[in-house]
């Protein structure tokens, strides 16, 4: 029943840098979601513990695989103490489980609260959303919902396999369909900073920024039609700028010391406010889901500005992790030749009207079915288990058992979700390694407990089903329409481990790539222009 405690004894810049960690739940008591842990074993003294500190820097979002081996490999509940408050970290999928069975004495509130409180919104509008609420259009008689619960299960009711996720691929596959014809994205690929050939046959691109800028635009225009794009064409690059530094959102830095990243996150708003401003008649095609929550939110008598601070979140979520597991997925198989050959052949029935006259539309159900594409979603899978990055965080309210241990109330559960998928037992010796047929010999991984790229309980992801099609569709239309190889000798590139990521990792070196419409997609046909 007893913890070994792991005390780090830091500097003081780092106890500075711990303590604004700390702000980041919104409770009384000291709280966070805080770094990785320096390497202690027990015994060790303090002093011999500070060697370990920049690693623990370093890893500040509790991924490492190396987590169990800095702790001799223990599945027990691991309590560490710093600046007074204990964390308690589980790598163990069964404690995960019975942790996120739990949301009586395990809260999600506290971190919800502190987020919503760092993207602008007050005491007063923070009040409002988490009172249950008899009005609310999705309560039950005498079961009135907060606005966050009713918020929860409209993203649920939106993201999971039914109409509404139907409606929303479908929006999405008519946009990716027009951008990503040949002629068109090679004619418009000065708008990614990069050149283009003389006669549009061939360009050269940043990954990056193609996948950035293609698929935040076609998110956007998915959840809130075109009205985003014509208030502010280059919003989806304020996003970029705003994603690249948000750590610093989660951290609470103030202004004088984030100065872009609130700059960016101001103007994202203020283009929300100006959206929810403008009469509902001027800004069709927005999603289901985009307009019952303004439907709440409106009810709840927020304004302009104060809807806008919590959309923020909603803006955020749709775009931080799809175009870089676009990026990634593409990556992987570009630097394998047989790979993109094997996936191009498998994907082509997807394609079913492709001739020399028209690209081709889009089967969608094709492509998402792992009975019909098995390798594409075998990459998909092996790229989600090494890219995403997932940690879920409860703030303890009464004393809560779990795996033999007592944890104690005012302190942090974190669920390090990532150690789960580079067990050797379940995924293989070689977990550190991308292997495109991982899933195709282990296909039953993903229906078990070692499997939580997306979380689990309240904090599950309710948009994972839209961005598996959103990132299938974009790379199968990639491979199906264009000739891609490396502009020149590159490197694979890599991640950046070093920063706190909330999903995807984001990429810390970009790939420079020729493209070339394949032969006979670029006919010269007015609907290929």
């Amino acid at each position: 029943m007893y913890f070994t405690i792991y005390t780090l004894k830091l500097p003081r810049s780092i106890l500075i840098s711990s303590q604004i960690m700390l702000q980041y739940l919104d409770i009384s008591s000291p709280s966070s979601e805080i770094p990785m842990p320096s390497k202690i074993a027990q015994g060790e003294t303090a002093t011999q513990s500070r060697a370990y500190v920049p690693v623990m820097v370093r890893e500040s979002n509790l991924s490492n695989p190396q987590l169990r081996a800095w702790f001799n490999y223990t599945q027990e509940p691991i309590a560490i103490k710093l600046l007074g408050t204990k964390l308690y970290i589980l790598t163990d999928p069964r404690h995960m489980s019975e942790a996120y069975r739990n949301s009586s004495t395990l809260s999600l509130d506290f971190f919800v609260r502190g987020l919503l409180r760092a993207c602008g919104s007050s005491g007063k509008v923070l009040e409002k959303i988490f009172r249950h609420d008899a009005n609310s259009s999705l309560s039950e008689k005498g079961n009135g919902k907060s606005f966050i619960e009713t918020m929860h299960e409209l993203q649920f009711r939106h993201g999971f396999p039914g109409q509404h996720l139907d409606e929303l691929s479908e929006v999405s596959r008519e946009n990716l369909d027009v951008v990503l014809r040949p002629r068109a994205l090679i004619r418009d690929s000065g708008s990614t900073g990069l050149y283009a050939e003389e006669g549009y046959r061939s360009t050269t691109i940043s990954l990056s920024k193609l996948c950035a800028q293609t698929i935040i635009n076609a998110n956007q225009k998915a959840y809130f039609g075109d009205c985003l794009s014509e208030l502010d064409p280059q919003l989806y690059q304020t996003f970029v700028n705003f994603d690249a530094l948000s750590w610093q959102l989660l951290y609470r830095y103030p202004r004088f010391l984030g100065r872009k990243m609130h700059a960016s996150k101001d103007h994202i708003t203020n283009v929300l406010t100006r959206y929810f401003a403008a009469p509902a008649e001027q800004r069709p095609g927005a999603a289901w889901v985009t307009r019952m929550l303004e439907e709440e939110m409106r009810q709840l008598g927020l304004t302009n500005e104060e809807m806008s601070t919590l959309m923020l979140l909603q803006y955020w979520g749709i775009n931080t992790n799809v175009w870089k597991a676009c990026f990634w997925m593409l990556s992987y198989i570009l630097f394998d030749p047989s790979l993109l050959s094997l996936i191009r052949q498998e994907t082509a029935p997807a394609f079913p009207n492709n001739s020399d006259q028209s690209p081709g539309s889009l089967n969608l159900a094709y492509l998402d079915s792992p009975t019909t594409c098995p390798q594409l979603h075998a990459v998909w899978l092996e790229v989600v288990r090494l890219t995403v990055s997932t940690a879920s965080v409860r703030y303890i309210t009464h004393d809560t058992p779990i795996g033999g241990k007592i944890l104690r109330k005012g302190n942090i559960l974190v669920n390090a979700c990532r150690q789960l998928h580079y067990n050797p037992d379940v995924f293989g010796s070689d977990t550190a390694t991308f292997d495109a047929t991982r899933f195709l010999k282990k296909p039953h991984v993903v229906r078990g407990p070692n499997w939580r790229p997306f979380g689990g309980g309240v904090s599950l992801c309710p948009g994972q089903f839209v961005a598996r099609r959103t990132v299938l569709m974009f790379v199968a239309l990639m491979l199906q329409r264009f000739e891609i190889g490396l502009a020149f000798s590159q490197p694979f590139p890599g991640a950046k481990r070093n920063m706190p990521a909330s999903g995807v990792f984001e990429p810390r070196d970009d790939l420079v790539l020729t493209l070339r419409g394949r032969e006979g997609l670029m006919p010269g046909r007015k609907d290929d222009l």
